[in-house]
């Protein structure tokens, strides 16, 4: 018989359950590929209820750690493709983590900026003028805006990538590796207030917010190739955010 577990450290308890469910991944007790029993097994063997299960398992999802296959189950993905994911969260003033609703606000295709095009090297690698894909996010919690985002894309390398996304997830990694073939290796961080120059850029459309932080990460694959530039600015006073590594 499967015992009770006494979740002991504080916080929703969905987000224990999430932490605790991460700790055994992060243990190995279940292999890549592997499915992670049922929600409803889970459920039981921990005594909570399945719509708690389900919120840990959706946290889980989004931090690119499982992965669920309609019909299949929820899989645990190899250890490559989630610990390049993007270890950028944001908290309440407590330390419990916010789950925030996040959204496309607008999106345009256009000539790549000097800045753009330096930071992903592809004036070296294309004769031609590049172009990029922006797209521009907002991510909101408790009915605000915690989080102004914009990613910058090469077009030619993701085409129609507006289309095959997720717009929720916190991350494209996942699709940059099963859609693109262009798996995420590593990441570099610049992390400042925008007036150490990491706020976001004009092409960006975002305004800058004075009492903010400005988070910039660029996704190299394992070429040091950069596959993505992605700025940040946290709404200082709002949330706390927490960077993994």
């Amino acid at each position: 018989m499967s015992e009770r577990h006494d979740f002991s450290y504080q916080g929703p308890l969905y987000e224990q359950v999430h932490k605790a469910l991460r700790s055994r991944i992060l243990a190995g007790e279940w292999e890549p590929r592997e499915p992670l029993p049922g929600e409803a097994c889970l459920s039981r063997e921990l005594g909570v209820s399945i719509g708690t299960v389900r919120k840990a398992m959706d946290q889980l999802t989004r931090e690119n750690i499982v992965v669920r296959e309609r019909g299949r189950g929820t899989f645990v993905r190899r250890d490559n493709e989630w610990r390049t994911s993007s270890a950028f969260r944001l908290c309440e003033h407590d330390g419990s983590a916010i789950t925030p609703e996040i959204k496309v606000v607008g999106s345009d295709t256009a000539i790549a900026t000097e800045a753009e095009a330096a930071d992903l090297k592809i004036r070296s690698r294309n004769k031609s003028t590049p172009s990029v894909l922006r797209l521009r996010r907002e991510w909101l919690g408790n009915g605000q805006i915690l989080c102004h985002e914009t990613i910058v894309v090469e077009e030619v390398r993701f085409p129609r990538l507006r289309h095959a996304i997720d717009e929720a997830t916190d991350t494209f990694f996942a699709i940059y590796a099963d859609v693109y073939r262009h798996a995420v290796d590593r990441m570099q961080w610049a992390i400042g207030s925008p007036a150490d120059g990491g706020s976001l850029d004009a092409a960006s459309n975002h305004q800058r917010i004075t009492n903010s932080l400005a988070i910039k990460r660029i996704a190299l694959d394992a070429r040091g190739v950069p596959l993505e530039v992605c700025e940040q600015q946290v709404v200082i006073g709002k949330c706390h955010v927490q960077i993994t590594r």
